[in-house]
């Protein structure tokens, strides 16, 4: 037998032993969903805080700011998953974008994300 071909036969043996080895490694999933969640997780959509007075073809910054709060809480309202917190329940509102959220104060009205 040449030097080739005792090559290409240990290459096959190879294959074939890397080929059976990897034959019982097959893993079935099985995926057993008994409830999912029911309750929807309550949020806190805070209004988007103006850095400045300004106007924009929308109106003014301020209000652009609470439209995007608004859409952004309806869109996770109706996703079903969200239960946004009514925003006069808020004890604190943002005032500056460089101030850390106060987490006690959303911890007591019971906001999760």
């Amino acid at each position: 037998m040449s030097p080739t071909a005792r090559h290409l036969a240990r290459l096959a043996t190879l294959c074939l032993a890397l080929l059976a080895a990897a034959l019982p490694a097959r893993a079935q999933l099985f995926v057993d969903v008994t409830r999912g969640n029911v309750e929807p997780l309550p949020i806190a959509v805070p209004a988007f805080v103006a850095l400045g007075a300004s106007e924009t073809a929308a109106g003014p910054l301020a209000a652009v700011g609470e439209n995007i709060a608004a859409v952004a809480a309806a869109d996770l309202d109706r996703s079903g998953l969200f239960r946004p917190i009514d925003r006069r329940a808020f004890i604190a509102g943002p005032t500056s974008a460089d101030v850390r959220p106060r987490f006690g104060d959303w911890r007591a009205i019971a906001a999760q994300a």
